[in-house]
């Protein structure tokens, strides 16, 4: 009677350590997707707000581009801008 007790005892705790591995590799997929997923969502973000950034820095330079050049056209049009070197 005491043999079968201590079998039903190990099945029982064999079972229960098995449904914990089953239940750690569950939740540990189920994290992973989750991270794959708001990784994804952060990259795309990040990604736009890239671009975005770029093309802010982009337009700041053409604008100065063509402001430092209006200065220079100016410089070169003034008749005393050559005295003054």
């Amino acid at each position: 009677m005491q043999k079968e007790k201590e079998e039903v005892s190990q099945a029982i705790a064999k079972k229960e350590a098995q449904a914990t591995e089953e239940l750690k590799n569950k939740a540990k997929a189920e994290l992973k997707k989750y991270s794959e997923k708001e990784l994804t969502q952060i990259l795309s973000q990040a990604t736009t707000d890239a671009q975005g950034e770029v093309s802010s820095v982009e337009s700041h330079a053409k604008k100065n581009e063509s402001s430092a050049v209006q200065n220079l056209v100016n410089i070169a049009k003034d008749p005393n801008s050559l005295s003054d070197v």
